[in-house]
């Protein structure tokens, strides 16, 4: 029996768990597998394992826990590969986000106070309407930083510097949405700050937020957990890390974040047209990885 955990826990919390108690004690005679379905989150950093043996415990059920989809990446990532890249000259930057987390919500804000704003493109698709203080994935960012929130919300959510079609390929489901709305900012940016899912613990899960820039010719600023672009190196990638200080994966959270935006910065201060034409084959060389990680990684 394969239960779909991404119903009921999502990456940095866990909630509707007498829902899943409910689903579990239904199937307590079957062998159960949580499926993570493309999200690849981290279940013991974000307490899904914890939760699920809680329910076993009260249930009675003495079976290991198992997690299916939690070494490969989503075979929902294929349809990246649909879409042509050429590597951008622009010295500007992009940051493209749908779901709200606490990393996410601090580089919007950075992104909207910014003195280098006019050369960035951002989107945040997050409804306020839709918000639930105590089940959402940025209630720190909430209790901690109240004027940035309201900066946030004055500013109109959701929000997008460009022009998204958001109906636009819906029966190929979100993902590929989300991505054929923000494509056509890839031919403007030259570099891409990313929030991935995971921002703390020691594991290294890839999604399609880190691979998106890297497919479209863009240099990635990672905001991770320690040690994440140490990880995609070891894997083949390139992270530029000869041209730029990249001395902020030793950390995570806001300190992460400032460093990010200090070399974002010097970035866009510094470099120019011809610094990126002199990356174009080590740019390329990140797209075919990316193409072949996604043949070779698929589920």
């Amino acid at each position: 029996m394969v239960i779909d955990i991404t119903k009921y826990c999502g990456a940095t919390r866990h909630w509707n768990t007498h829902t899943l108690a409910c689903e579990i004690a239904q199937n307590k005679h079957l062998p159960i597998e949580f499926d993570l379905q493309h999200e690849h989150w981290d279940v013991d950093v974000n307490g899904i394992r914890a939760v699920i043996q809680d329910c076993y415990d009260a249930l009675g059920i003495e079976q290991e826990i198992k997690f299916t989809n939690t070494n490969t990446i989503s075979n929902l990532y294929k349809w990246m590969l649909h879409f042509n890249t050429v590597p951008c000259t622009n010295i500007r930057y992009g940051q493209f986000f749908v779901r709200p987390t606490n990393e996410r919500m601090l580089c919007h804000y950075k992104h909207l106070t910014w003195k280098h704003r006019s050369k960035g493109i951002a989107t945040l698709h997050f409804n306020p309407n839709s918000l639930n203080v105590e089940s959402c994935d940025f209630k720190e960012f909430l209790w901690e930083y109240p004027y940035k929130w309201r900066v946030i919300k004055e500013n109109v959510l959701p929000y997008a510097d460009i022009k998204c079609k958001h109906d636009a390929q819906h029966h190929h489901g979100s993902l590929y949405n989300d991505y054929f709305n923000i494509h056509q900012a890839y031919s403007e940016i030259c570099v891409e700050v990313v929030c991935e899912t995971n921002t703390i613990g020691n594991t290294y899960f890839i999604t399609e937020k880190t691979l998106r820039p890297m497919l479209n010719g863009c240099i990635p600023l990672i905001v991770a957990n320690a040690g994440y672009e140490s990880h995609l190196k070891s894997l083949g990638f390139d992270m530029f890390d000869d041209v730029l200080d990249k001395s902020y994966d030793l950390k995570q959270g806001a300190d992460r974040i400032e460093g990010v935006y200090a070399i974002l910065e010097g970035l866009l201060i510094h470099k120019d047209k011809e610094w990126l034409e002199q990356l174009a084959h080590r740019l390329q060389h990140n797209i075919d990885k990316v193409r072949s990680y996604i043949q070779e990684n698929a589920a």
